[in-house]
């Protein structure tokens, strides 16, 4: 079995995107600030707390161990990251 993360051309690329609308972004740009605040300590939570495991293995329905497989293979943290845009633009 092959994940996408195995090759190089797509592990350094960025696959996904938020993306705001400019006018509401500058209305109401402090709502924006707290979404990301909170998403990024979503993030660090499902990677630092055991506890977050166990959340997501009992809303998937699913062993814990299969809920750490599944996040730790198909979700690393780095493919999470929020700052940067990275890869081919072709």
């Amino acid at each position: 079995m092959a994940l996408a993360n195995d090759l190089t051309s797509v592990r350094t690329q960025t696959v996904r995107v938020t993306i705001a609308n400019a006018n509401d972004l500058a209305r109401r740009r402090e709502v924006y600030e707290r979404f990301l605040r909170a998403y990024r300590d979503v993030i660090d939570f499902m990677y630092a707390e055991a506890k977050a495991i166990e959340a997501f293995a009992k809303y998937a329905q699913i062993s814990t161990t299969m809920a750490q497989t599944v996040r730790d293979r198909f979700y690393p943290k780095a493919m999470l990251q929020l700052d940067e845009v990275k890869g081919s633009t072709t």
